[in-house]
């Protein structure tokens, strides 16, 4: 990115408001007060509680009408929970990379790659969440709090004046909506923000709460951000082992030293208890656990992945429709056996 670039981008961040322009009309929205962010919250609570009762899916509703209607599926979960995992994986062999240039291309390709998959996963997977309350009452509460903070340009005159139009939005803050999603900040631009000309020397000039001249508590989630990968960068700057520029200034390189640094620190002191527990148990693919208490169930169900869930909702479901299954009967035994089954033809087929 441009110097220039940058400057506007860091300008805007510290004037905590983002230029918005509807329909040849420009406005601002500013950062929201914390008494517009307390009510916002209390809205979202009135919502989600009136939403209870309505139509709308839960969460095991929603993932049971997305299995049935072929938009989502056991592998698709499988892929959403291991492709973080994987994209860290590589990560770290790309940042072990660093003399091959040839290698870290092909790594930097999977990484890629693996990214574009997940984010496609997660909009794939999030597209229904609005029939959902707790979707619903959010989008309730995104739109209260940019059009409580919605001003008309270079005026301090609100757009909307009292608090009655969240009952019938029109369609000004729809598009304002819209547009103030698509000014959205990604993370690779705060980091390469952080770490640059013109913030760097702003940020090494006064580091304290009142930085953006307010007190923290009233920190737009830009400047939140900025401040997060601002200290990130001076932790990393003040470590004895501080990798060299070319690996702090690569996104994906410092992220794999980082994993690496994590990793190294998780090692020496231990496993989490889940781990521990898997451990006992070998290579097994389920594990059994005696629970005394609701509360000890809530906590081991809470141990199991996405896709775990899942597998156990669906197994549920077959023995219910059936009465009794045999456990190579269970839908997904049946498929592993399956894949396990079409891969050993190939092979076979292969090697003739």
């Amino acid at each position: 990115m441009e110097f220039n670039a940058r400057e506007t981008l860091v300008l805007r961040i510290i004037s905590g408001s983002i230029h918005i322009n509807v329909n040849s009309r420009d406005f601002l929205v500013k950062t929201p007060s914390p008494e517009t962010r307390y009510k916002a919250q209390l809205l979202y609570n009135r919502r989600l509680n009136e939403l209870q009762s309505s139509s709308l899916l839960s969460e095991d509703q929603l993932i049971d009408f997305l299995l049935r209607n072929n938009l989502w599926s056991i592998e698709d979960q499988s892929k959403l929970d291991s492709l973080p995992k994987d994209i860290e994986n590589l990560k770290v062999q790309l940042y072990e990379l660093v003399f091959k240039s040839n290698q870290r291309k092909e790594v930097k390709a999977l990484i890629k790659r693996g990214k574009e998959e997940l984010r496609t996963l997660r909009e794939r997977r999030s597209r229904f969440q609005h029939i959902t309350p707790e979707g619903n009452a959010s989008i309730s509460k995104l739109y209260y709090l940019i059009g409580s903070s919605l001003y008309y340009y270079n005026t301090d005159r609100k757009v909307y004046k009292s608090d009655k139009w969240i009952d019938k939005p029109n369609g000004i803050i729809h598009q304002v909506i819209i547009e103030y999603n698509r000014a959205f900040i990604e993370e690779n631009i705060y980091r390469e923000l952080a770490r640059t000309e013109p913030w760097r020397s702003i940020w090494n000039a006064a580091k304290s709460d009142t930085l953006f001249g307010v007190p923290s508590i009233s920190l737009s989630d830009e400047q939140k951000s900025l401040v997060f990968w601002s200290r990130l960068y001076d932790n990393i700057y003040e470590n004895p082992d501080c990798p060299d520029d070319e690996i702090i200034e690569d996104d994906d390189m410092l992220d794999g030293w980082l994993i690496s640094e994590r990793r190294k620190r998780d090692k020496e002191k231990g496993n989490a208890e889940a781990e521990r527990i898997a451990a006992r148990h070998g290579n097994a693919s389920e594990i059994f656990v005696v629970a005394e208490t609701a509360e000890d169930i809530k906590k081991i169900n809470e141990m199991n992945s996405p896709t775990s869930k899942m597998i156990k909702r669906q197994r549920a479901a077959a023995i219910n429709q059936a009465g009794v299954l045999d456990e190579a009967d269970l839908p997904d035994v049946a498929r592993d056996i399956q894949t396990k089954a079409n891969q050993m033809y190939f092979d076979k087929m292969k090697n003739k």
